[in-house]
C-alpha cells in the first residue's frame, strides 16, 4: 500500500489577502519520503499518523483537519487534528485496503474559536457586553451561509 500526500484540499489555494498573506500555513507534513518524491508504504491495518506544522500569521485560532481517501475514490474522509505542541498538529487514519492513498491537511483561520478564546480571557463588564455582541454577529453570519437543521440553531 502506497500512501502518499497532496497539497491541496480539493479546493482553490488558499485566497491570499490583497498585500499577498496566508492566514494559515501548513509545513513539514509527514510522514513524507524525499520530499514527496517517493510514497510511505504501510500495509493493511497500520495506522497512518499524520503531523504537520500549522500556525497563523498573528494571535488568531486555527482548526486543523486531516482528509484521506483511496487515489481512486471522489469522497475524502476527514478528522480533527490535534495540537501537540509547538505549532505541530497530529492525526491518524487507518487504510483498509490494498492500494494508493492520498491525504492533505488542512488549516484556517477559525473565527469563531478565536472570538470564543479571547472572550474567555475578558473580565471587565463592559469588554464582556461588546464581546457579546460580536460572537452574536458571528453567529448571524453563519447562520445567513448555512442551510436546513443548521441554519435554524443557529438562528435559534
Amino acid at each position: 500500500m502506497r500512501v502518499e500526500p497532496i497539497t491541496t484540499c480539493g479546493v482553490p489555494a488558499a485566497n491570499p489577502l490583497v498585500d499577498g498573506r496566508v492566514r494559515a500555513v501548513v509545513e513539514s507534513i509527514s510522514p513524507m519520503v524525499d520530499g514527496g518524491r517517493f510514497a510511505a508504504k504501510r500495509i493493511v491495518g497500520d495506522r497512518v499518523a499524520v503531523e504537520a506544522d500549522c500556525f497563523a500569521d498573528g494571535h488568531d485560532v486555527i482548526a486543523v483537519r486531516l482528509k484521506w481517501r483511496r487515489e481512486s475514490d471522489t469522497q475524502w474522509q476527514e478528522a480533527p487534528m490535534v495540537a501537540i505542541g509547538n505549532d505541530r498538529w497530529r492525526a491518524v487514519f487507518e487504510p483498509d485496503a490494498i492500494g494508493r492513498w492520498v491525504y492533505t491537511v488542512c488549516a484556517w483561520v477559525d473565527r469563531f474559536l478565536t472570538w470564543h478564546h479571547d472572550y474567555e480571557r475578558r473580565i471587565d463588564e463592559g469588554d464582556i457586553r461588546l464581546a457579546a455582541r460580536v460572537g452574536a454577529q458571528l453567529i448571524a453570519d453563519a447562520a445567513q451561509r448555512a442551510t436546513g437543521d443548521d441554519a435554524r440553531r443557529l438562528t435559534d
